[in-house]
């Protein structure tokens, strides 16, 4: 049995090395979900995308990824810790200060996490990424409960998406934080409040 990068059928027990595909004897052949990566993890050893270079290690390109945590970059973190802490029940569970000012925070509700951390802090941290982080270009998606307490919470913030339900199924309304960051708060249309 030969395997090719994208191929319809893949086989369980195949072993990569070095680029080249092994099949081992008396595998099973299955046919590939439409999106493998979305799907039953026993195949994936099988599944060698064609981006990736014939140094391709199975044991790094399929590891278990268990948490994302975006970092803020911002010229200042005080201004914007009250929008997080007061008006969505926050915690800020560390910080590490910069001179007299906070260099970087961690705040987290509800195994959601955000860190934020000033310019000056990040320039210290990795000087050659301190003109990447010169505006505010990232946007946030975060699902809530109750999407109506949310958008209470956000009474005299800028709104940038009033509340609206969209095709993809969500009950939504987006907000700019202090640092002018969009945050776009959803519950899923009929979930339970």
């Amino acid at each position: 049995m030969e395997v090719r990068n994208g191929a319809d059928e893949v086989a369980a027990g195949i072993e990569v090395r070095n680029g080249a595909d092994e099949v081992t004897a008396g595998m099973e052949v299955r046919t590939a979900p439409k999106i493998p990566f979305l799907q039953d993890a026993s195949w994936r050893a099988a599944y060698r995308p064609a981006s990736l270079n014939s140094n391709w290690s199975t044991s790094v390109a399929f590891t278990e990824f268990r948490k994302l945590s975006p970092v803020i970059v911002v010229d200042e973190i005080e201004p914007c810790l009250p929008f997080w802490t007061d008006r969505l029940g926050f915690t800020k569970t560390a910080e590490v200060p910069e001179g007299p000012k906070l260099g970087f925070v961690i705040l987290s509700r509800d195994g959601v996490e955000i860190m934020y951390q000033s310019r000056a802090s990040a320039a210290n941290d990795i000087p050659a990424l301190a003109k990447r982080f010169a505006d505010p270009s990232t946007a946030f998606f975060i699902e809530v409960g109750d999407v109506g307490t949310i958008e209470t919470e956000m009474k005299g913030v800028e709104m940038v998406v009033p509340r609206r339900k969209t095709f993809y199924g969500m009950d939504e309304v987006g907000v700019r934080e202090p640092a002018g960051h969009v945050v776009v708060f959803a519950q899923p249309v009929g979930a339970e409040k």
